[in-house]
């Protein structure tokens, strides 16, 4: 299935069938309850169609909100899988080996247990060993309460460290699947979604531009912590299907075209690249 969707929105063709209503129906459970982030991994495709019905309006008045598994749900009383433990070793004849091999467990019972300790996001190592000057939730507070969007510009550039700090221009690599706007708009918002993980390092608006009579497109601008955009991809498997262009950056001065291509995919609702505005989301 993970393979079928792999160019496809859908199961059968280009709108929600009845095989659509009825494998995702089969898999709200599994997905809310049981198949966490690791297990669903290799399953990219398979999630992100997932997604695009279960936000679906007319999905959402019969079932709700579908926020997938974090964590496998487990039976009352049931126990998380343990590691089987190694038989122990037949007695051996010889006493002063089998008292040797006692003393030895002993001594090694009596070491501290060392639990592996999680790794820190990318992202947090870099705040630590390299903090910024830009804060991104003033930012965020910033852009969110402006009156002007010019003075919030303005702000931007002001305080952006260019150090600390990268800008990229998103392009979907699969325009011509985007057959209507709510679809379209729909694979935005579960994008957006799937970004969760980085917010704190994130900032970014994506739009829908064109027309269903001509192409709907993806687009998008974003400003992230670092100087690649890997640590997106990483995060969320559908960032693979775009490409990740840098505008601004470490070693890449922000030229005046490079202000006002921010500025216009940052504040624009009517038009952008000389194409309408289906629909913006921010990410913030």
């Amino acid at each position: 299935m993970n393979n079928h969707l792999l160019t496809r929105t859908y199961l059968v063709n280009d709108q929600i069938t009845l095989a659509d209503i009825t494998v995702a129906s089969a898999l709200i459970y599994p997905l809310k309850l049981v198949c966490d982030k690791d297990y669903l991994k290799p399953f990219g495709n398979v999630v992100r169609w997932f997604q695009t019905c279960v936000n679906q309006p007319e999905f959402k008045a019969v079932i709700g909100e579908v926020v997938l598994c974090k964590k496998e749900l487990l039976a009352a009383g049931q126990e998380a899988p343990k590691a089987e433990k190694p038989k122990k070793e037949e007695k051996k004849a010889d006493v002063k080996k089998e008292d040797k091999k006692k003393k030895d467990e002993d001594e090694d019972m009596d070491e501290p247990v060392v639990v592996e300790k999680k790794a820190d996001h990318p992202y947090k190592i870099m705040d630590r060993d390299a903090p910024s000057t830009f804060i991104m939730d003033t930012w965020k507070k910033t852009y969110s309460n402006c009156t002007s969007y010019d003075d919030a510009m303005n702000t931007f550039w002001e305080t952006y460290d260019a150090n600390g700090w990268s800008l990229w221009v998103q392009k979907y690599m699969y325009n011509q699947e985007n057959k209507r706007i709510f679809m379209t708009c729909n694979a935005v918002t579960g994008f957006q979604q799937r970004t969760d993980e980085i917010r704190k390092w994130a900032f970014g608006v994506m739009d829908v531009l064109g027309t269903e009579e001509t192409t709907l497109e993806i687009a998008g601008l974003w400003l992230l912590r670092g100087d690649t955009a890997e640590h997106m991809i990483q995060c969320n498997d559908d960032a693979n299907w775009y490409t990740w262009t840098k505008i601004a950056g470490k070693d890449l001065p922000v030229t005046d075209e490079v202000k006002e291509l921010v500025k216009a995919y940052w504040t624009s609702d009517k038009e952008l690249e000389g194409k309408p505005i289906q629909d913006s989301k921010v990410f913030k």
